[in-house]
């Protein structure tokens, strides 16, 4: 995913990954979080989405059905998690963290008069520990979290009224935030459907589950944009869904994604040298996280892993991949040693 938007001097300076980028990693709230019913959160559209496969697709639920397994209601638990991953985040040496907030921990149904205060502190922790850490927060303010309620009541964004709920909710947010948030994304991959049902290129590699690999295409995309609206540009979701299986020594060891993330980053270089202005890298999944598009925790794309399994068993235990120390190495080397 790349995001154009204003030329931000205080990101744009810092040492990053590739010569001026700030690097950091990306996730979002309905896939990491959990506790999907605590502190008054009400449920969203992905809480009604059970787990699925490669070969079996997820489901959408009207109600909750008994014994079905909803991924995104503990997911890798985020919420009593946080301070140990930011944490985990600053030993990497990231610079900005891109997260989300679920609309639904602060409107559970998205059309209260007021928003739900243990919802608002929640952040306000998040973000704290963040600066402790020294990273700057990007946010997403709407990251496939509706409110469930307005999918009912309105059928979702085909209903105008959510356009002035959805104002309403950002308002809360920016004041709310305003002295710890600066860089705010509206809407996840708002024209993702323009890139549904494209054919294949056989000259291209493959993720295992059927992602095509194409590093040299992300700097020929970013040159387009780039040249398109001369503006700066953030690379903020790329990353390598892969299965992850420990090794006889009890480790991850990950060669096939820092392969392919050493391939991204140079093509992003290459890019900058190509006169892109490149303000940020945010690696998608930068720790083990539930997947969107199939609704299962084997597609794992984290330099951290979760022991977190598909059939909801696990102690959550966070373990660090060799993708880990090499992105560490790469932020700390100003991605001069990729190797």
């Amino acid at each position: 995913m790349v995001v154009i938007g204003n030329h931000v001097p205080q990101v744009y300076d810092a040492v990053c990954a590739v010569g001026h980028i700030t690097p950091g990693g990306a996730c979002a709230a309905n896939q990491f979080e959990g506790a999907w019913d605590v502190d008054g959160k009400g449920d969203s559209v992905a809480d009604h989405c059970t787990n699925g496969s490669n070969t079996n697709p997820k489901r959408i639920t009207v109600d909750f059905e008994p014994g079905a397994l909803y991924p995104s209601h503990e997911a890798i638990d985020f919420y009593h998690h946080y301070e140990e991953d930011i944490a985990l985040f600053a030993e990497m040496g990231f610079k900005t963290f891109r997260t989300s907030i679920n609309w639904t921990r602060i409107f559970p149904t998205g059309e209260e008069a007021e928003p739900n205060e243990k919802g608002l502190a929640f952040y306000d922790r998040v973000f704290d520990c963040c600066k402790k850490h020294g990273i700057e927060p990007l946010v997403t303010i709407s990251h496939y979290e509706l409110p469930y309620a307005l999918v009912k009541k309105y059928n979702g964004w085909a209903g105008r009224e959510l356009v002035d709920l959805y104002v309403k909710y950002c308002k809360v947010l920016f004041e709310r935030y305003k002295d710890k948030v600066k860089y705010w994304l509206t809407f996840n991959e708002i024209n993702c459907g323009n890139m549904l049902g494209g054919m294949k290129n056989p000259y291209l590699k493959a993720s295992d589950w059927g992602w095509q690999i194409d590093p040299m295409g992300l700097r020929y995309t970013l040159k387009e944009i780039y040249d398109r609206y001369r503006i700066p540009i953030m690379v903020v979701e790329n990353g390598l869904g892969a299965k992850d299986v420990k090794d006889a020594d009890g480790k991850i060891h990950d060669s096939y994604r820092i392969d392919y993330l050493r391939q991204h980053i140079a093509q992003m270089a290459e890019a900058v040298k190509d006169g892109v202005d490149l303000m940020g890298y945010t690696p998608w999944g930068c720790i083990d996280l539930v997947s969107a598009s199939t609704g299962e925790m084997a597609k794992r794309y984290g330099f951290i892993y979760v022991n977190k399994f598909d059939d909801g068993t696990g102690d959550l235990s966070r373990e660090r991949k060799d993708s880990f120390y090499w992105y560490q190495k790469v932020i700390a080397t100003n991605g001069e040693d990729l190797s």
